[in-house]
């Protein structure tokens, strides 16, 4: 149904009429990057955290159709409650044969984080010059951006590790939150979250329950079939 297909960014819409384009951008159908319900340079009441992945197909072809993906990221507090994530994407090429439609994906992969963020290291399927990365700072976002190329019948894995130049107000707001924004026309890419805290610190609850109550590590797994959010109280 129409719904569903809007939640889950399977439809996106954009009008040049004023009064639908304000109706739109209101229920964010428009898939605006970040969301306007979420600033992630607004760290009142909570250090807020942003994740979102774009592709572009540059090889002629539909791999797209042929692509599993799996995302992981991680996110370590340090003993200064300082922000360190990984973000580990795994893409398996199903297609048999380089014939068309099939064939190697070529993917031009940006990942979206906050602003200002420094990588530390990448591992592009082994390749680990930093310099294949091109880094953008724009609006309240930074971008990583470079080529990820998956032969058919294959699998390949890239990670990003990344600063992010913030800290957990621990005596004000002792919240890390995070939102990761769905890549739209992807269906229900498996995603693991992971979070962990430095031995001077334990989680209070999580998403308001305390079930990881005194825990210092936690993995949460689910799906990016829309967008999902989390958020710590430590």
């Amino acid at each position: 149904e129409t719904k569903k297909a809007l939640e889950q960014k399977h439809l996106l819409m954009t009008f040049d009429d004023q009064n639908l384009a304000s109706y739109v951008a209101l229920h964010g159908w428009d898939s605006p990057m970040p969301p306007k319900s979420f600033n992630p340079a607004d760290d009142t009441g909570a250090t807020r955290d942003f994740l979102a992945i774009s592709e572009a197909n540059l090889g002629a072809n539909k791999a797209n159709r042929q692509i599993m993906r799996e995302i992981f990221y991680e996110m370590t507090i340090g003993r200064d409650a300082d922000l360190v994530g990984k973000l580990t994407i795994s893409y398996a090429n199903e297609s048999q044969a380089e014939t068309w439609p099939a064939g190697k994906y070529v993917n031009y992969l940006r990942v979206y984080v906050p602003f200002a963020s420094g990588l530390l290291e990448i591992d592009n399927a082994g390749n680990t010059d930093i310099d294949q990365v091109e880094i953008t700072n724009q609006g309240n976002l930074t971008t990583f951006a470079t080529y990820v190329e998956v032969p058919v019948k294959s699998t390949r894995g890239i990670t990003f590790t990344y600063r992010i130049p913030k800290n957990i107000k621990l005596e004000t707001a002792p919240t890390y939150r995070l939102y990761v924004s769905k890549q739209p026309g992807t269906d229900r890419d498996p995603f693991t979250f992971t979070f962990n805290l430095p031995q001077n610190l334990q989680i209070e609850n999580v998403n308001g329950k305390p079930d990881q109550q005194d825990q210092q590590n936690l993995t949460i797994q689910t799906d990016l079939s829309t967008d999902r959010q989390f958020e710590i109280e430590v």
